[in-house]
Formats: C-alpha cells, sequence, structure tokens
C-alpha cells in the first residue's frame, strides 16, 4: 500500500486552498482515500501557505503535517525555499508554475522538474481575480496529467461540486483542459 503526499505551495489569495479541496475530492471520486491539510498563518494575501494533500488506496491513519512529500506543486516557486528545506527535495517531484528552473532548484534531479506555464494557461481562460492569476484549477491538472493519481473527469467533476454550474466552473474547467493537454 502506498500513500503519496503532495505538498502545495502558494500565496495566500492564489486559491492553494481551494485546490488542495479539489484534487482531495478528485482523489474521492475515484474511490481513493484522501485529505487535506492546510497550513498557514494569520490569512492575508501574499503570505506563503502550504497545503498538505494525502492520497491512499487504504484508509489513512496519519494525520500530521506533509513533510517529506512525493510531489510539491508550486503556484509560485519562489515560496517553495521559505515553506521547507530544498535540500531534501532530490526524490520528489516538482511541478512549478514557471517557464525557468528556480536558483534553488539547479542542484536537484531534472528529470524530478516539470516547469508548466499555468499562469498563461489561467490568464487566456479568463481566470483572474483583483489583477491576481487565479491558478488553483489548472495547476491540480498539471498535477493530474504528470503523476496519474486523480483523473482528469474527477477532477471536473470536483470543480463543477466547489462552483457548481455557472460561467466560472465552465471557464476553470476549459482551462483545466488545456492544462492537461499541455503537459
Amino acid at each position: 500500500m502506498v500513500m503519496h503526499e503532495i505538498l502545495i505551495a502558494s500565496r495566500g489569495g492564489q486559491g492553494g486552498v481551494v485546490s488542495g479541496k479539489l484534487v482531495t475530492l478528485a482523489a474521492f471520486y475515484d474511490d481513493k482515500a484522501s485529505m487535506t491539510i492546510p497550513k498557514y498563518g494569520a490569512e492575508r494575501r501574499g503570505a506563503p501557505i502550504s497545503i498538505g494533500v494525502r492520497i491512499s488506496d487504504h484508509p489513512i491513519k496519519k494525520h500530521t503535517p506533509v513533510v517529506g512529500p512525493s510531489y510539491v506543486v508550486a503556484f509560485d516557486p519562489t515560496v517553495v525555499p521559505k515553506l521547507m528545506d530544498v535540500n531534501t527535495l532530490d526524490n520528489t517531484q516538482l511541478i512549478l508554475n514557471s517557464t525557468v528552473v528556480p536558483d534553488w532548484a539547479q542542484s536537484l534531479p531534472r528529470d524530478n522538474i516539470h516547469l508548466v506555464d499555468g499562469n498563461k494557461i489561467a490568464r487566456e481562460a479568463g481566470l483572474v481575480r483583483s489583477g491576481i492569476v487565479m491558478v488553483s484549477t489548472v495547476m491540480p491538472a498539471f498535477f493530474a496529467k504528470i503523476s496519474g493519481l486523480i483523473k482528469l473527469e474527477h477532477l471536473k467533476k470536483a470543480v463543477y461540486h466547489n462552483f457548481g454550474q455557472s460561467k466560472i466552473a465552465e471557464a476553470n474547467v476549459s482551462a483545466i483542459e488545456k492544462a492537461y493537454e499541455a503537459c
């Protein structure tokens, strides 16, 4: 039995908590055990936050923060060194919302680094709020494709569950499909 631990690294206001809930719900729709463990201080826009997610084929009995993730999904790669020791990420798959490898990741195995342009896809889909590009659905789509741990159809179902049948849900589902295809 394998339990996968995922760390979502974002800033307050980017939708990291929503993203963690969507990944957890998508895994649930696939009959997997899953949980979301948000970790953040005082809520304020721009502050670094981490959201832990666990996915398993068996009941999850571990309720502690995620410290040795199999995957790091970084909405803003500059946040990662603020949240964890990057020297411990040699065996971690990094999904970075960036077009270049950040300085802190230069010494890590290149095969473990997945660069994605979530900002571009979200911006093209109109997912911008108060000047902030919302990649809360785009980044889980990249995670779904790269990891294979959640299915695209279940991620879309989680979006409709979260946003209802609305224009915003449709825009997010469209962005999810584009992100999944872009990988």
